[in-house]
């Protein structure tokens, strides 16, 4: 689910860069961050020592 909002977010703040929507960043911008620290979070608490 994280890997697929990750790439929502990316695939829109791309679409939203190339045709110079303001408040298409500033959605899809937090939204890739948030997942890809979740993302890094989910990682470091479920590795193996």
């Amino acid at each position: 689910m994280l890997w697929g909002l990750l790439a929502l977010g990316l695939a829109g703040n791309m679409a939203a860069s190339s045709n110079g929507l303001l408040i298409g960043n500033a959605v899809f911008g937090p939204i890739s961050l948030a997942s890809a620290i979740a993302l890094i979070v989910h990682h470091y608490r479920n590795r193996h020592r």
